[in-house]
């Protein structure tokens, strides 16, 4: 294979791990973001002044009560989390076959006969 090629390669696959390297963090820092904003809206509390307490702040105290419990993360499509734990399960998941195709390839070579450059000739 040419040396070229190999550039290609090796740059198309770091350019695929930067893009879902870059992908996870903003999942991941927005989903962090969504978990704060519960506590800071819960937080608020009404000017002293107003004596009854206005229907926003109860639509407010209500909407950060369900932020709060609500599960914060993001998935592909239901498929599977985008978070940090992605990175190391893709990871573990190309180790995995890279070890598997060693081994096939290495019991090939091991298994392979030479073949015999003439066969002889039988006698009768």
């Amino acid at each position: 294979m040419p040396t070229y090629q190999i550039f290609f390669i090796v740059a198309w696959i770091l350019l695929q791990i930067a893009t879902i390297g870059l992908n996870v963090r903003a999942c991941c820092v927005t989903a962090d973001s969504m978990s704060t904003t519960g506590l800071l809206l819960h937080k608020l509390k009404p000017r002293s002044d107003e004596e009854p307490v206005s229907l926003i702040y109860q639509i407010i105290q209500i909407f950060s009560i369900e932020v709060m419990q609500r599960k914060n993360n993001f998935t592909a499509a239901g498929f599977f989390d985008m978070n940090y734990k992605l990175i190391t399960s893709i990871i573990g998941a190309v180790t995995t076959y890279l070890v598997i195709i060693i081994q096939f390839y290495f019991s090939n070579i091991n298994n392979k006969m030479p073949l015999p450059s003439s066969v002889p000739e039988k006698t009768i």
